[in-house]
């Protein structure tokens, strides 16, 4: 796989400096500068009867979250091949019995070719 060219984490979530409508990710360390600056500001659309804030705030949780997600999707994949086996290169070769073990990490892999690119 190749090296990810995102921000390291932890991230964090914080209101936004003088807007309390949207929230920033933000690392959640000290770099040799001092505190860093935000990655992304994070709002919401204020539709389908959620509060504007509350919807923000959901948002920023789940962005916040991407690196944990990744971590655990490569964990899940790596248990799964030493469980099951990998994908054979040809998708014609998936036995029956085999085929959710296969859905699944397609899946995974879908969603981690998402976050590489």
């Amino acid at each position: 796989m190749s090296t990810m060219k995102h921000t390291p984490g932890p991230w964090a979530v914080r209101e936004a400096y003088m807007d309390p409508d949207n929230f920033e990710i933000f690392p959640d360390y000290k770099t040799q500068v001092g505190e860093p600056a935000e990655i992304a500001i994070v709002t919401g659309h204020g539709h389908f009867d959620i509060d504007f804030q509350q919807q923000a705030a959901a948002n920023a949780s789940m962005f916040s979250a991407a690196l944990e997600m990744h971590e655990a999707l490569l964990t899940a994949r790596q248990q799964l091949v030493s469980l099951g086996g990998d994908l054979p290169s040809d998708p014609d070769a998936i036995i029956h019995g085999d085929a959710i073990h296969a859905a699944v990490l397609m899946v995974i892999d879908a969603a981690l070719a998402k976050a590489r690119s």
